[in-house]
């Protein structure tokens, strides 16, 4: 719409223009033994004025003016506004010579430049921070909705463990469950703006600062996270689609990995065992954005992640092998039926997902708990290039045909 305004006002000012020229050239009736033919640009021309002392030019052409040594619309219009009152413009009348000028640099391809948008400062929140000893209930404090990060710090010898509570006294979040002395970190995605508090069992100095970061920008991946016990990554950027983590732990406790989006909303979980592991998942990402990892460990973790996007994988039939929970390799699958050959030796969960290179669940091929040896037949409705997601706590075999 605008730029059909623009073009229509370009037409009416060139044709009263002509029509002002044609009645000084001798009126519609008669012919100007000279005439005045006007030159209003070619599209390749940028006009600028030398001053020579008709600084009257500087009010929509100077530096200073709306659009700098350009000529806006809301200029031209100013401009015509004060050739047809005969309005002094800084001590000079114009003539119609002069609008022509106007008109030229208007119609340059130049004269109306894209604004450059300023970037908008990322929004802070102040952090908060709250300390003391032993058992206690914090006073209130507020929290907006988002995501909160708080860190967490201990120096005793016993339960370390803290709740997040609302106004209203309920549970929202558990921060921590430790023994002795801790130093690490817990995101959570807050669902309601208000004030809130913490439920602190401890028997030493403790130390919590809680920080409520709102990025708009981070690295995309691959990327290397390594650390040690309960923290959280840095913040990382994600595509659409099949996104691969790879995670090792040397602990014995709990290792449990939450990814969540950066408004701390939890978006899937890869791991969630106990004791030393080393596997993968793949997850399917439905929306590109900001994400980070939130992490619960009691050793020494690395996690890799990588966002593959393969034009080729190797066709059927083919035997896959393990141990544990893996995101298999990627394989090419034809339309129409395919079969899937199992065993686990396992004596727990053993589940496997068909998935498609975007990270779609396509179809569960098996839901069991303990020793497992069966098949399952599947409809392949789009050729393509598939993958396995298996969770198992035994060795396992996969054939494909």
């Amino acid at each position: 719409m605008k730029k059909n305004l623009q073009i229509i006002l370009k037409i009416n000012v060139i044709l009263l223009l002509l029509c002002v020229i044609v009645i000084q050239a001798g009126g519609w009736g008669e012919k100007s033994d000279t005439p005045f033919t006007p030159y209003i640009g070619d599209e390749n021309d940028l006009y600028m004025f030398e001053l020579n002392n008709d600084d009257w030019k500087n009010e929509w052409t100077g530096e200073e003016s709306e659009g700098g040594i350009n000529v806006t619309t809301s200029e031209l219009q100013d401009a015509i506004y004060h050739w047809l009152e005969n309005i002094s413009v800084r001590g000079h009348i114009m003539s119609t010579e002069d609008l022509q000028e106007i008109i030229a640099v208007w119609l340059s391809p130049t004269s109306s430049p894209t604004p450059t948008s300023t970037p908008t400062p990322e929004p802070t929140i102040e952090p908060i921070t709250l300390s003391g000893t032993g058992q206690e209930a914090t006073s209130k404090f507020p929290l907006e909705k988002g995501l909160s990060i708080f860190k967490l710090i201990h120096d005793g010898n016993s339960n370390f463990i803290i709740w997040l509570l609302d106004d209203e006294g309920n549970n929202i979040d558990l921060l921590v469950n430790k023994i002795g002395e801790f130093d690490g970190y817990k995101a959570v995605g807050i669902q309601k703006t208000g004030e809130y508090l913490l439920n602190i069992n401890a028997d030493g100095n403790w130390t919590i600062n809680i920080e409520q970061p709102r990025q708009s920008c981070a690295p995309p991946g691959p990327l290397l996270v390594e650390g040690i016990g309960q923290q959280i990554s840095e913040m990382f950027y994600l595509d659409e689609g099949l996104t691969r983590f790879e995670m090792r732990h040397d602990g014995d406790s709990n290792f449990i990995i939450w990814l969540l989006d950066n408004e701390g909303n939890k978006i899937d979980l890869p791991v969630n065992e106990i004791g030393e592991f080393d596997g993968s998942k793949a997850v399917g990402i439905h929306e590109q954005g900001i994400y980070l990892l939130d992490i619960d460990a009691d050793g020494n973790w690395t996690i890799n992640i990588t966002q593959p996007k393969p034009s080729y994988a190797p066709p059927v039939p083919m035997t896959l092998e393990g141990t544990g929970q893996q995101a298999s390799e990627m394989f090419y699958l034809d339309e129409g039926l395919t079969r899937f050959e199992m065993t686990h030796d396992g004596d727990h969960y053993f589940g496997i997902w068909l998935l498609d290179n975007e990270g779609n669940n396509i179809d569960l091929l098996v839901n069991e708990i303990g020793e497992f040896d069966g098949s399952k037949a599947v409809g392949i409705s789009i050729e393509g290039i598939y993958l396995l997601n298996i969770n198992a706590d035994g060795n396992w075999e996969i054939s494909i045909e």
